[in-house]
């Protein structure tokens, strides 16, 4: 859960365990050159980066991918929140948390970009950056991405969701 739902988020840890898992699910997809890393700042969630050098290519332009990780409580009551922390798979289709709500970016970035690497393609530098507190009004942007700095290159297409105004 975002901090915004669960203030003892820190001591619950289920933040740092959803880093943990993505950064590790990434690093298994043996992108070349990957530089994958969990940042962490004293009172702040954790932030995944990903530094992805290009390949083939020398373009200058970088793509920034941009996605959140945190989650806002269940809705009891709600169709399928009977069991909301619990994975449903129909026998064609798996159902998640989150699965529709950009939890898949980290998935997507590994997948659409090992396919790429797989068939020889040229890519662009990538990079990218999970942040676990958009729930809570996306404190990262800010923040983080100052933090981040130089360390993003010449950004010259970003690809995220659309993000609503933050909420404070």
């Amino acid at each position: 859960m975002s901090p915004a739902f669960d203030a003892d988020w820190v001591e619950h840890g289920f933040l740092d365990q959803m880093v943990e898992l993505a950064a590790t699910w990434l690093t298994a997809q043996r992108l070349p050159g990957a530089v994958i890393e969990i940042l962490r700042s004293p009172g702040r969630t954790p932030l995944l980066f990903v530094d992805i050098p290009a390949q083939g290519t020398a373009a200058e332009a970088t793509v920034l991918v941009y996605g959140h990780l945190d989650k806002q409580p269940e809705v009891p009551g709600l169709a399928g929140e009977d069991r909301p922390w619990t994975p449903v798979f129909d026998g064609i289709r798996l159902f998640g948390r989150g699965s529709a709500d950009d939890a898949y970016a980290v998935c997507l970035l590994g997948a659409a970009l090992g396919a790429l690497v797989a068939q020889g393609r040229k890519l662009p530098r990538c990079v990218a950056v999970f942040e676990t507190g958009e729930e809570s009004g996306a404190p990262i942007w800010p923040i983080g991405l100052g933090v981040l700095g130089d360390r993003l290159g010449q950004v010259g297409l970003v690809a995220m969701p659309r993000l609503q105004e933050p909420r404070l």
